[in-house]
């Protein structure tokens, strides 16, 4: 599956590669293709570190050796600064800040093509559990969206949508009011809507 997050102003998903490499060899490509079983679209390669951080990615795979100390400097900084989320493998001789210590493997480029197999299985596996709590939120952000864009959606329509069932959408409706959102059952309607002016607080318009 390849990485998506909701447009809040269309409710559309809109993907990203599941890995952005920078720098590798063409052995180091084809391994990572097959130890995470990858699709064409979702490899992003790269000889830029810009694209690095431009990119959203469930794991970066960057060969430090061709990046000067200031570009590697840029990106250490950011992923302390960003936190957790992605897996973060680097080729080369790397000084770890403290932060990253638990997120980052380091690897020579010569025995990342001899262990990276195990290294990168354990990343699917790690990843497969994150991207089944990230498709509930998908679900749980799209019901809110419908809800706002669609005054009056029922249950039934939101259910047959997101291909859920209608006990699962109210739990989600549920879930949005403890969260701060005012929605309510539109008698007249007969669905959902928004209160404050059709306006949504986690999607920051109040």
């Amino acid at each position: 599956m390849i990485k998506s997050v909701i447009n809040p102003m269309t409710g559309k998903e809109i993907t990203y590669p599941r890995v952005v490499a920078l720098g590798l060899s063409p052995e180091h490509v084809e391994l990572i293709k097959k130890s995470c079983m990858l699709k064409q679209n979702e490899l992003r390669l790269t000889e830029n570190y810009i694209d690095v951080i431009a990119e959203y990615a469930n794991l970066y795979v960057v060969n430090t050796t061709c990046l000067s100390q200031d570009e590697l400097q840029t990106l250490l900084d950011l992923w302390v600064e960003v936190g957790g989320g992605q897996d973060i493998v680097l080729l080369g001789a790397v000084d770890l800040p403290s932060g990253l210590a638990r997120r980052v493997k380091v690897f020579s480029p010569d025995d990342f093509l001899q262990s990276a197999k195990y290294c990168l299985l354990d990343v699917e596996k790690s990843k497969q559990k994150q991207e089944a709590h990230s498709r509930q939120y998908i679900l749980f952000l799209k019901t809110l969206i419908m809800i706002r864009n669609r005054p009056g959606i029922s249950t039934k329509q939101i259910s047959g949508e997101l291909e859920v069932s209608a006990r699962t959408v109210q739990r989600y409706i549920n879930s949005l009011r403890v969260a701060g959102e005012y929605i309510e059952f539109d008698r007249q309607k007969m669905g959902w809507v928004l209160g404050a002016e059709g306006k949504s607080l986690l999607l920051g318009e109040i």
